[in-house]
């Protein structure tokens, strides 16, 4: 399901709503940070990371020019969905240094579905740094996006079922958990 209702059942407080998912924590007290590879799609420079934990997360970085603009928006947003009853990804906003990212075991890049993948040397690691908005410190900020395990199924149709899963029963034009999704879209402007 997209949705646990939870406003709906109890009163949050706005700790519990400030503290969103949070369901592995920060990698930024887990360095150093293991690149695996580029962030496949998408115009923005982005990275897979695994921290020292082993955690893997996606890093996605303001546009330049416009620092702290999506990756702000994008924290505040889920907190609200969350709160809402809506399943988000679990993210975290980070600030690191360079000094904090080394290049995994076969690290690659590769920027869309149909690149192949090459190796990710040193030298391409910071040019594409060099591209992002950076602090007078050198540091950078992003927004860390925890990893979900197994297989990425893709999105949903805005009309029926998917065929490939069994437990999708119920038309999503009927699903009132989606139809409510509308409303709070428009309220976000999203």
């Amino acid at each position: 399901t997209w949705f646990t209702n939870r406003i709906g059942v109890r009163d949050i407080s706005l700790d519990e709503i400030a503290h969103g998912p949070n369901m592995v924590g920060t990698p930024e007290l887990h360095r150093p940070w293991k690149i695996k590879s580029t962030k496949t799609g998408g115009a923005e420079v982005g990275f897979v990371i695994e921290d020292a934990r082993g955690e893997k997360f996606v890093l996605k970085f303001d546009t330049r020019g416009f620092a702290e603009q999506e990756t702000g928006a994008h924290v505040v947003v889920e907190k609200i969905l969350w709160a809402c009853g809506y399943n988000v990804t679990d993210d975290y906003i980070v600030h690191f240094h360079r000094a904090d990212l080394v290049l995994g075991k076969g690290a690659y890049v590769k920027d869309s579905e149909l690149d192949a993948k090459k190796p990710l040397t040193r030298a391409e690691l910071d040019r594409r740094l060099a591209k992002i908005e950076h602090a007078s410190d050198g540091s950078f900020r992003a927004l860390a996006s925890h990893w979900l395990a197994g297989t990425a199924l893709g999105g949903h149709p805005a009309e029926g079922v998917r065929d490939d899963d069994p437990n999708d029963r119920i038309p999503h034009e009927l699903r009132r958990d989606l139809r409510g999704l509308y409303t709070f879209a428009a309220w976000l402007d999203h």
